[in-house]
């Protein structure tokens, strides 16, 4: 495998973060409804259910994860780093976790364990995939179920 190939990987969207991006694209749309008057008047009041609006789609449509020159690239809205394909010592299939960083979306992804004791949680579309090349720039790093 050539040194300079990206591979990309778009972030699985679960259900749960679905629906919450629903409700918060429904909810200033209910309370203008409810209350026409007071917004006309003062649209002003909307900025503040458009904050997390914002941070919900940048997060939703930004979240990804690269491979390129044998690093692994994560992005989740303001969450980013990367770090080398070389230090993954395990990666193992989990449906969530507690601890560690989770530029993820969704439930059933990935746990990489790298360095010492540094672990990341993410959920590509296709797990699998992720695995395959990873193994391929890394042979040593242990596949768990």
């Amino acid at each position: 495998m050539k040194s300079q190939q990206t591979m990309q990987y778009k972030a699985r969207k679960g259900l749960v973060i679905r629906l919450l991006l629903l409700l918060v694209l429904v909810l200033p749309v209910i309370m203008y409804v409810l209350d026409r008057s007071t917004f006309d008047k003062k649209p002003i009041l909307l900025l503040p259910l458009l904050i997390p609006i914002s941070l919900m789609l940048w997060v939703y449509f930004d979240t990804s994860y690269r491979i390129k020159n044998k690093r692994f690239y994560y992005r989740c809205g303001f969450l980013k780093g990367d770090f080398s394909i070389t230090d993954i010592k395990e990666i193992g299939h989990r449906k969530n976790v507690r601890s560690g960083i989770k530029p993820a979306l969704a439930r059933n992804g990935l746990l990489i364990k790298y360095k010492a004791h540094e672990e990341i949680y993410v959920a590509p579309v296709n797990n699998q995939q992720m695995i395959d090349d990873l193994l391929k720039i890394n042979k040593s790093i242990r596949v768990a179920s």
